[in-house]
């Protein structure tokens, strides 16, 4: 059987540069740097995210200011806040339902049990820039865009260069 642990210059590829990927990505290169490990990592992503917005909603549930700041240390600015939700209301056919949050107050934000509403493009967008700022970080020497001419997917790699 192949060794498939990860070695220095090693390549990673993610599909997908939404909050999941991104989060993936984060989280490889914090532990590779704990590990003193320097990775190509390629995220590869059909949008640009300074043009195209999401379909998803832009509602970040509890506990992700928590998960945000405990798995990736990142932290959520207020910048990207729009709206903070107390409560949904679903209705149904035959009934209503209201749900609150979880014990959240306006004088609570930013204290992790909020529900958020954001312009998804923007988180994505700060999730994917703090991604390159790792990036860059961990291996100073090796960023630069890829030429995606036959298809227009941006992305970014990175290799040391010869010095």
């Amino acid at each position: 059987m192949r060794d498939c642990r990860l070695h220095d210059h090693s390549t990673v590829v993610i599909i997908g540069g939404g909050p999941g990927g991104t989060a993936c990505a984060i989280k490889l290169l914090q532990g590779a740097r704990s590990r003193g490990l320097c990775l190509r990592v390629l995220i590869f992503e059909g949008k640009d995210f300074n043009v195209h917005a999401n379909q998803c909603v832009g509602v970040l549930s509890p506990p992700i200011e928590e998960v945000l700041a405990r798995d990736l240390d990142v932290h959520l600015p207020r910048a990207l806040i729009k709206q903070q939700i107390f409560g949904y209301r679903l209705h149904g056919e035959r009934e209503n339902v209201l749900l609150m949050g979880h014990s959240a107050h306006a004088s609570e934000a930013g204290h992790g049990q909020a529900t958020y509403a954001v312009e998804r493009a923007e988180f994505d967008r700060f999730l994917h820039d703090t991604f390159l700022f790792l990036l860059f970080c961990q291996c100073p020497n090796f960023l630069e865009p890829v030429d995606t001419s036959a298809r227009s997917v941006p992305q970014f790699t990175h290799h040391k260069h010869a010095n």
